[in-house]
C-alpha cells in the first residue's frame, strides 16, 4: 500500500504497476483500434429494426451496460467516453496507491495483521476480528454496525514524535474514533454527527484524508486540511486505534512515519 504523490489521475509512478500497465494498455488498444476502424463502433449505436438484438439493446451494447445513449452524429464519442471513464476507474484504485518515503503501513489491505483488542491476542492473518466488529476487505479496514464500543488497537507503540495519515468514508451518522496513543480524535460523519459541522471541504459519504502531525505530548490534527480542534494533552508512548460505535466506518491507506 502507498498513497500516490498527487490525486491526479494516470500519473507515471503508476506504470510501475504491472497490473495497471497491462489493463491499461489494453483499454487504450480497444480505443484506438475502435477509432481506426468505425465497424467497431457500429454497436453503440441503436441498430436498425431488422436486428434481433435491438429488441433487448435499444441503445446499443456499451449504452446497456453503461448507461449512455449513444449519438448518431459522433459515434467516436462514446468509445472516448468509455475509455476515459474506464481509465479514471484505474487512477483511483488501490493499485495506484504509492507509500511516500519514510512512511510505513500499519494496515496491509489484506488482513488485521498488527492489530488487536486490549489485552487480547493479535490478529494476524485473520481478515475478521473475534466479534465481528472489525474486518478486512478489498483494501480497507471496515468498522461493522454492532451493540455497543469496541477498540482495536496496534500492537506497536509510537514514543518518539510521528506524522500519522489515512483515509476514512463514513455512512450516514457514523460515529468512530482514531485513538492517538491513548486520547481520541473523534472521526464520524461530521456535517451530520458532529463536532466538527462547519468543515468545508470534507465530503459526505466520500473518501476524506486525516493528518495527524504528533510532537511530544500536542497533536496538529486536520481533515482534508482543515484543522480540527484537539486540545488533548497525549502521553509520552502509546499505540494507535480505532473505535467501534455507530454505523460503518472504512478506513485505508493507514501510515505512519517517525519524526526526527
Amino acid at each position: 500500500m502507498g498513497f500516490p504523490a498527487t490525486l491526479y489521475p494516470l500519473q507515471p509512478a503508476q506504470f510501475s504497476n504491472p497490473a495497471f500497465s497491462l489493463v491499461f494498455t489494453l483499454v487504450l488498444a480497444i480505443a484506438i483500434f475502435a477509432t481506426l476502424f468505425p465497424c467497431i463502433v457500429i454497436i453503440t449505436l441503436p441498430s436498425s429494426a431488422s436486428h434481433s438484438w435491438t429488441t433487448f439493446f435499444p441503445n446499443g451494447i456499451v449504452g446497456a451496460v453503461f448507461g449512455i445513449k449513444p449519438t448518431h452524429e459522433n459515434p467516436f464519442m462514446n468509445t472516448t467516453l468509455l475509455f476515459l471513464t474506464l481509465s479514471l476507474a484505474l487512477s483511483q484504485s488501490d493499485n495506484t496507491f504509492k507509500l511516500e518515503p519514510g512512511f510505513k503501513p500499519l494496515f496491509n489491505g489484506k488482513d488485521l495483521t498488527g492489530w488487536h483488542y486490549k489485552d487480547g491476542p493479535a490478529f494476524d492473518g485473520k481478515t475478521t476480528s473475534s466479534d465481528g466488529r472489525y474486518s478486512a476487505k478489498d483494501g480497507h479496514l471496515v468498522v461493522n454496525p454492532g451493540k455497543g464500543l469496541n477498540q482495536l488497537w496496534t500492537t506497536s507503540e509510537f514514543p518518539k514524535d510521528f506524522h500519522l495519515k489515512l483515509e476514512f468514508r463514513a455512512a450516514v451518522n457514523a460515529d468512530s474514533g482514531i485513538f492517538l496513543r491513548k486520547p481520541q480524535l473523534q472521526c464520524r460523519d461530521y456535517l451530520v454527527a458532529g463536532p466538527y459541522k462547519d468543515l468545508k471541504k470534507y465530503k459526505p459519504q466520500d473518501w476524506n484524508e486525516i493528518e495527524v502531525i504528533v510532537k511530544g505530548k500536542v497533536a496538529t490534527c486536520t481533515c482534508n486540511g482543515e484543522e480540527l480542534k484537539f486540545p488533548n494533552e497525549l502521553p509520552m508512548t502509546g499505540p494507535i486505534g480505532l473505535e467501534a460505535d455507530r454505523g460503518q466506518m472504512e478506513y485505508r491507506r493507514i501510515r505512519i512515519k517517525e519524526l526526527p
